[in-house]
């Protein structure tokens, strides 16, 4: 078979799979499903009572994934599922969702600030503009055979 994949896009891989597996631990730690962990993610930075739709858009999950994230938050009673406008239902934290986050979620985002911090301004602009041309390029390219 011939080999389709170029250095770069190997070094990718392995960085993003390594990154994925960093969070991956961190939903083990907090005993959730990787989206259940995303979920709360999200809602830490969210006002109390968004709604899914809101979730999936910070978070780029199919809206059937943080529906059965959300369930199984709901069931553990860390979030409850408020009656909002229309069809809409409204997301709040409980005390034991708010302390799942102040336990997980927040020493996971506050590593993620020191990283950039360590990595420099200039170096974490870089990287971050890097990656953004990266995700157009991508879509460029998705694109271009649809």
């Amino acid at each position: 078979m011939k080999e389709i994949f170029n250095e770069h896009l190997r070094a990718f891989n392995a960085f993003y799979k390594e990154l994925s597996h960093i969070y991956h631990e961190e939903a083990l730690a907090a005993g959730i499903s990787d989206s259940a962990f995303e979920v709360l993610y999200c809602l830490s930075t969210l006002e109390d009572g968004c709604c899914q739709k809101h979730i999936a858009q910070a978070s780029f999950l199919s809206k059937q994934t943080i529906n059965s994230s959300i369930k199984a938050l709901e069931k553990k009673g860390w979030i409850e599922l408020r009656k909002g406008k229309g069809r809409e239902c409204g997301v709040y934290l409980m005390d034991r969702g708010r302390d799942v986050i102040k336990m997980y979620v927040y020493p996971a985002i506050q590593r993620e600030n020191e990283a950039f911090e360590q990595m420099g301004e200039e170096n974490a602009g870089r990287f971050i503009e890097l990656g953004q041309r990266y995700v157009h390029h991508l879509k460029q390219g998705k694109e271009k055979t649809a």
